[in-house]
């Protein structure tokens, strides 16, 4: 993490103004115990909080290095999550009004070559050493899909609207780029297992590096003044009423719009005029952008 990024989140938790101040924010201001001992400051409890964040570990894992016990460790990544919510929910813990998804569009197409892509999906694995025999496997990254919210918005009818449209064809959802474990629907893309022509081959090599691209900018913290896509418009997010926009279709049911998503006719049509769209591009796009 940039120190600018731990700096920001640093004064934003400690200069809180919420008034009564709420117990964690107030967790994170200095006090002291019954003998007068003064407790951890700020920085050691933000540093615990995001090193639990940052490399999946258990609360006792930093008592050596922040001689800070179990349960203060998990008290410190609790009350930053709570904090950290309340002062970036709305910029950026929000799900895409359409006038970012055309902003996200905008981008990927620019960087990647990709018309309509949305981003990369994974799952990353984390190593459970004592996880019970009857729940190993079971978390594949197929059944995380299943389970996953990420789609949710499409199937009870309030996504925004999503259109674009690629190689003279127009789609009305968005798409994922993604590994060959995923399935073939039409809101993810995946590479060529074995290219078979030129096309097929430069798009894989396209739809690779697009994918590493973007799973390195989540390898770490990254939002920054500058770096997000975009940005909070307040004025466009909230209606006269003061309700968040968001656009409902009812012509449709639910069964209809998971079909939509299910589509494999519909990916494999995406996957072709994709492929043409990336052949298209100039030789040289990727070195130019």
């Amino acid at each position: 993490m940039q120190p600018q990024l731990f700096e920001r989140i640093i004064s934003g938790i400690h200069d809180c103004t919420i008034n009564p101040l709420p117990a964690h924010f107030a967790y994170f201001r200095h006090s002291y115990d019954a003998i007068g001992r003064q407790s951890f400051n700020i920085y050691q409890k933000c540093t615990s909080a995001l090193r639990q964040l940052a490399y999946g570990t258990a609360g006792d894992m930093w008592d050596q290095y922040l001689h800070m016990s179990e349960q203060t460790s998990l008290n410190c990544l609790d009350n930053f999550c709570l904090c950290v919510t309340d002062l970036y929910q709305d910029e950026y813990l929000r799900k895409p009004t359409a006038r970012d998804i055309q902003r996200i569009y905008e981008t990927h197409e620019t960087r990647h070559g990709f018309r309509g892509m949305l981003g990369s999906i994974d799952c990353m694995h984390w190593e459970w050493k004592n996880c019970p025999v009857a729940w190993q496997g079971s978390n594949n990254d197929i059944n995380v899909l299943n389970r996953s919210p990420l789609f949710d918005s499409i199937k009870n009818g309030s996504a925004p609207p999503s259109p674009f449209t690629v190689n003279g064809h127009d789609y009305i959802h968005g798409y994922y780029l993604a590994d060959g474990i995923y399935p073939d629907w039409a809101t993810l893309i995946k590479a060529y297992l074995s290219p078979t022509d030129e096309p097929s081959a430069r798009f894989t090599r396209y739809q690779e590096t697009a994918r590493k691209d973007v799973e390195r900018t989540f390898g770490v913290l990254q939002e920054d003044n500058g770096f997000a896509i975009t940005s909070l418009d307040e004025e466009y997010l909230r209606a006269p009423d003061n309700r968040p926009i968001f656009v409902r279709n009812r012509n449709t049911t639910r069964a209809a719009r998971e079909k939509e998503i299910h589509d494999k006719d519909m990916h494999n049509s995406l996957l072709a005029d994709l492929t043409e769209h990336i052949w298209n591009l100039p030789p040289n796009y990727r070195r130019t952008i």
